[in-house]
């Protein structure tokens, strides 16, 4: 997405956040609404991941472990599939 908004001339979103480019790809309708609350759950997903957390915060993969139940291996490999779903849902749709 955002290589795809800097190629339209959206130079301004060059650093700009995940939400902000979902924000404006949904604006010029490069996605559905559906989509952009698929990526955005996704970006909300990784973020506990690449951003320290303490332990057992609400988001973070343990907690969420800790409420459903079940291994934390499992619970990232469902968002892994997700996450991919997502991606692939979208490149499909663009590709030439």
């Amino acid at each position: 997405m955002a290589a795809r908004l800097y190629a339209a001339g959206c130079d301004d979103l060059e650093r700009a956040g995940a939400l902000d480019l979902l924000r404006e790809s949904l604006k010029r309708a490069w996605i559905s609404e559906e989509e952009f609350q698929q990526f955005d759950r996704v970006r909300r997903l990784r973020n506990p991941i690449v951003h320290f957390r303490r332990p057992l915060a609400p988001d973070t993969l343990e907690y969420r472990a800790v409420q459903e139940d079940a291994r934390p291996d499992e619970i990232a490999q469902s968002d892994a599939q997700e996450i991919l779903n997502a991606v692939f849902n979208v490149l499909q749709r663009s590709a030439v």
